[in-house]
């Protein structure tokens, strides 16, 4: 029989939830249901996209402006039967197509995570018998059987409980196990509220029951998001726009020389067609910075190595240098902010001062601890693995590891055994064990459970003497006050007690849980990361905001944020905003919330994702951080995603641009200080190759306007921007930080990586160069063409080495950071110039470039006139500097 699933399961009954999907608990649905049901909504997995081909990502290489432009030039050089002009041209298209598509194919072949998470089997009941089927067979209406460390494998409706608690962080990122209910709740609840539902995706920690399917693939709450993961059109980031930019620039630029050359050649020179049409590829060529392209890749590959040193793995290569710009952190809590670990941080005792335990164990030896040691040693269900792994309940886990801690440490002797355990009793809100020394005397019966409900099973306290006395209604009072306190600190505070038994007792009841002695309260934490406090006011200093946005209870999120110093308790605005109230909010409202407040608790995948595009359109620059499921929306959204390698999800991971491999919140200021860098090496390489390209274009116009021939050829062109241009692009790309990138806010992200600050240094070097080689190029003309070409060959072979280093700098002299303080740079120079003699002095290498030898009388007089370009760049910086590539802070807390 078909069905169709109630909208809100959560709200009904779980007797209306089975009547609604035609299903019997005892007998599950029919082999013939089933197959009915699996026709109506298909197979219970994530549709995935169609695999992209390697081909396809190949040719999609192409469509860059540069890439075309070299492509016309290499068509036109082939056409003019100059063959090696064009083989060198192609092989600059070529190198560039396959660094990208490796970078692509790398990325696209990530396996999704969703398929990953429905490929295992669970036990169902059906046509009466109980049966293990495959995740993606199950259909709307079958009962799951599911205890504690099973994986939920869609979404169901609890109606047996036995006690069952899940763990969801991977989904509403609540770090704290939920415990679960069959009652309805209300049907305007929030995910992270609705009680008695189990989504895919999520664990099982501890206890067991059944449920009914009622979503399964794309309708769970997983399916939900993954859809809209696909409905996010990963648009041009911030780099790949100035880029873009950079190329019509230079693409425009080539095309006006090409087109100009044309003009003065046919119309006032009276040059044939054929010739012209010769002399335009040249210029063409010149003009054309064919390693552009290459360069804008390496350097950013030179970041992303360093990034990854840092613990940082570049998935999307642009991210690199997106970095520098951003101006808002939207980070998640668990296992980002925090370790995703629960921790004792504090035990209190009746009539005595809060023990607070950080990196190491109280040294007190008092009764009322060694007690609290002996309940959280033994009153829990954790296994220890062969592997040592800790497999449970994360707080009973927690409780364990410091009870077996204390134990080692305090207590010397007489290690009891557990006897009986009874897990926890949600309508009771404890657990319990029964435990005896080795020969079976000296019983207890230990108890973990919410404070007042602890206290209310307890007529006696152990006092700071330890002695045990009469509960009283003040004392009772006084606990109430002691854990609400800690609460309020966003701590999960858990009640310790303990009952003396007598008689041969093997096995525990719910009847024995009364009359106990109430011992104390422990709080527990998930602990901010050490780095974070640092991390965070590293960010401040930065110009950076920082913003937590959690799945968590609100109380927990504030606690946190105060503890890393994220907020201080005394912000203008609403310290803390939850997800109701967010949606009460419109767009213009909650713009104005976002100025003041940072902590956002209980937040839905789709209130993340509306808080980073409407930062977004306030022309903020935001990385998202995050490590589960419900951020991928976010992540993906994000202009820069960074999701955690070893507890991030598989699916986060994929929707990020950046992994860390460390889930270190202090590894990302990390790759913002190194994507800073980088926008400096772009712009440094760029400039570079425009000031060379430009000079030489303009000097091809100039020969023709003044009558003479041109004063480079084609193939003598390409090898100076191929070998000279690009062996040094390569050592200037390797260059650090000459600042202290963090000390200053993000630059403009409107601005061009070739900018107006430039012009000085630009313009003073182009003219220089323009002038010695037209000057040195008449000069030599007359003894003959070749020795002229030749001169200017080497001449403008070094001025470009020189410019290597002076464009080390922009702002100011390179004697400042030192000339030589980049061996790479220095490596580059050495190798360049030997490749530049060997084309003029090797002999073969001379009848293919039409060169010359020199005299060692010219190359002094062309070197002496280079250190002038040299001088005049430096002097230059000193009376017209650039500017840093970042700007100065002008509010210290920005927070």
């Amino acid at each position: 029989m078909s069905t169709t699933p109630s909208l809100h399961p959560h709200s009904e009954n779980a007797e209306a939830v089975l009547k609604n999907q035609s299903v019997s608990l005892d007998s599950g649905l029919s082999a013939q249901d089933v197959k009915q049901r699996q026709a109506q909504f298909g197979p219970n997995s994530l549709p995935e996209d169609e695999a992209i081909s390697p081909w396809r990502i190949f040719f999609r290489q192409f469509k860059s402006l540069m890439a075309l432009i070299l492509f016309v030039a290499a068509v036109f050089s082939l056409f003019l039967d100059h063959a090696l002009d064009a083989a060198f041209i192609a092989v600059m298209i070529l190198i560039n197509v396959v660094i990208g598509f490796y970078q692509e194919l790398q990325a696209e072949r990530a396996i999704s995570s969703l398929k990953k998470m429905v490929t295992t089997k669970s036990k169902v009941r059906r046509d009466g018998e109980v049966m293990v089927v495959p995740y993606s067979e199950l259909v709307p209406g079958d009962i799951l059987l599911l205890e504690g460390g099973d994986k939920v494998p869609a979404d169901a409706r609890l109606v047996v409980n036995h006690s069952i608690r899940t763990s969801e962080a991977s989904l509403t990122g609540e770090s704290s196990p939920i415990d679960k209910t069959i009652d309805a709740v209300a049907e305007d609840a929030m995910i992270a509220d609705r009680k008695n539902m189990l989504y895919m995706g999520t664990l099982i920690a501890s206890g067991a029951g059944e449920a009914v399917v009622v979503y399964t693939g794309i309708q769970t709450q997983f399916g939900k998001i993954a859809k809209n993961i696909g409905t996010i059109v990963n648009t041009p980031t911030h780099y790949e726009q100035k880029t873009n930019n950079l190329s019509k620039m230079m693409g425009g630029i080539a095309i006006g020389f090409a087109i100009l050359t044309f003009l003065v050649g046919f119309f006032l020179r009276d040059f044939g067609l054929y010739e012209m049409v010769t002399l335009t590829t040249a210029t063409l060529v010149s003009a054309l910075p064919e390693s552009l392209p290459i360069i804008l890749v390496i350097v950013l590959t030179i970041g992303a190595q360093r990034m990854a040193k840092k613990h940082a793995i570049v998935r999307r290569l642009a991210a690199t240098e997106t970095l520098g710009v951003v101006s808002v952190i939207i980070s998640d809590k668990t296992g980002t902010l925090t370790l995703n670990k629960m921790t004792v941080r504090e035990l209190q005792f009746p009539g005595n001062d809060p023990i607070t335990v950080e990196d190491s164990l109280p040294k007190t030896k008092s009764e009322q601890f060694l007690q609290a040691v002996e309940i959280t040693q033994f009153c829990q269900s954790v296994r220890a693995e062969k592997d040592g792994n800790l497999m449970g309940d994360p707080t009973e886990i927690a409780l364990y590891v410091f009870g077996n801690d204390a134990a080692e440490k305090q207590r010397a002797s007489g290690v009891p055994q557990k006897i009986d355990d009874m897990p926890f009793i949600q309508d009771l809100r404890l657990r319990a064990s029964l435990i005896s020394k080795k020969d079976g005397s000296e019983k207890k019966l230990l108890s973990v459970g919410a404070p007042e409900a602890i206290a209310e099973r307890c007529n006696l306290v152990l006092n700071d003497n330890g002695k045990t006395e009469k509960l009283s209604k003040a004392q009772k009072a006084e606990i109430t006050k002691q854990f609400e306190r800690m609460t309020s600190q966003g701590m999960r505070v858990l009640g310790l007690a303990y009952k003396p038994l007598s008689g041969n007792i093997k096995t525990l009841d719910e009847k024995m849980i009364t009359d106990m002695v109430f011992v104390g309260v422990v709080g527990l934490i998930d602990p901010p990361r050490p780095e974070v406090a640092k991390a965070i006011a590293t960010a401040r200093e930065a110009g950076i905001r920082v913003i937590m946005a959690t799945g968590d209870h609100p109380l927990t999120a504030e606690a946190v944020a105060k503890d890393i110093k994220l907020i201080t308790g005394n912000e203008p605005g609403i310290a803390v905003l939850s997800e109701n109230e967010i949606v009460a909010l419109d767009d213009q409202e909650l713009i104005a919330a976002l100025k003041q407040t940072s902590v956002f608790a209980r937040l839905t995948p789709s209130t993340k994702l509306r808080i980073a595009k409407l930062l977004q359109s306030q022309g903020e620059i935001v990385a998202m951080t995050g490590d589960g499921v419900n951020d991928a929306p976010a992540l993906k959204q994000a202009d820069v995603g960074i999701s955690m390698g070893i507890v991030g999800t598989d699916v986060a991971r994929e929707a990020s641009d950046i992994v860390l491999a460390d889930d270190n919140f202090a590894s990302i200021i990390d790759a913002i200080r190194e994507g800073r860098t980088q926008f400096g090496n772009v712009r440094r390489t760029s400039s570079f190759l425009i000031i060379t390209n430009v000079a030489e274009s303009a000097a091809v116009i100039i020969t023709l306007l003044l009558g003479y021939p041109l004063p480079l050829l084609p193939l003598q062109i390409l090898w100076l921007n191929i070998v000279t241009g690009g062996v040094s692009d390569l050592a200037l790309a390797t260059e650090q930080s000459h600042d202290d990138m963090m000390r200053v806010a993000p630059r403009d992200p409107n601005e061009n990586i070739f900018n107006k600050r430039i012009l000085p240094l630009f313009t003073g070097i182009v003219s220089t160069m323009v002038l010695l080689v037209m000057g040195l190029f008449i000069y030599y003309l007359p003894e003959s063409l070749e020795k002229a070409r030749t001169v200017v060959f080497v001449l403008i072979s070094v001025i470009q080495l020189l410019n290597m280093f002076n464009l080390r700098t922009l702002h100011r002299p390179v004697s400042s950071i030192g000339i030589f303080s980049n061996p790479n740079v220095n490596k580059a120079f050495v190798l360049s110039f030997v490749l530049s003699m060997l084309a003029v002095y090797l002999p073969a290498l001379q009848t293919v470039f039409g060169f010359v030898p020199l005299s060692f009388s010219d190359l002094l007089l062309i070197c002496s006139l280079c250190l002038g370009v040299f001088v005049t760049g430096e002097l230059i910086k000193v009376f017209f500097p650039a500017g840093s590539d970042y700007r100065e802070i002008k509010t210290a807390d920005n927070s």
